[in-house]
């Protein structure tokens, strides 16, 4: 359950880690952490409405401090082992999506053209630390959408299905994303990261 918590005598919520979404993690990506009115308007949903009275900064002050505390368990988990663990399953739409072996030939192969994709553009940026997290929803929709949908692969249709890959749990989005771009690893490492990667991977 979220951390109930009132500011200028309005309830807002704060979610736990568990309770965030992809989306959420994405936009905290993109959030400053020195402008806290940022911060709680991604936390609390909304922005809030903020009275310069002592109770109000109090208030403030009380709900930044839970912020802080989520920021940093996402961060930290984001950071673990954890991350890189293949979920059992995850559900979408009320569809359950087991991640047992042999998943991938099990979807569609245009999922994997867009994961390829999606690296191949990232990588063209020329960005000194390669990170893909921003492009996990976009991943998940295009492998997933024909065997949550029972429909036939569709580039568009696979684009706005972005829009509910968005509005699922963080922590077996990341996951699962994870385990589709570490399976085309070797388009972004050379090739002894890429074997490093694959032992260490295995021994995890």
């Amino acid at each position: 359950m979220p951390i109930a918590v009132k500011i200028s005598s309005k309830i807002y919520e704060i979610p736990f880690l568990n309770e965030l979404t992809i989306k959420h993690l994405i936009d905290l990506r993109k959030t400053d952490p020195n402008k806290p009115l940022q911060l709680l308007t991604w936390a609390l949903g909304a922005e809030p409405d903020l009275i310069d009275i002592p109770k109000t900064n109090k208030e403030v002050t009380g709900a930044l401090i839970l912020i802080d505390n989520l920021v940093n368990d996402v961060y930290k988990w984001m950071q673990s082992d954890e991350r890189i663990k293949v979920p059992s399953e995850i559900d979408v739409l009320g569809y359950t999506v087991k991640c047992n072996p042999g998943l991938l030939q099990q979807l569609p192969y245009w999922g994997s053209v867009r994961c390829k994709n999606a690296i191949q553009e990232d990588i063209k940026k020329g960005s000194e630390q390669i990170d893909f997290t921003d492009r996990i929803p976009e991943i998940l929709a295009h492998y997933l959408y024909s065997a949550v949908t029972k429909s036939k692969y569709d580039e568009d249709n696979a684009d706005e299905f972005i829009e509910v890959i968005n509005m699922l749990p963080l922590i077996p989005c990341v996951q699962l994303g994870n385990f589709f771009l570490l399976k085309q690893a070797n388009l972004y490492l050379s090739k002894t990261q890429y074997l490093q990667t694959k032992a260490t991977l295995t021994k995890k």
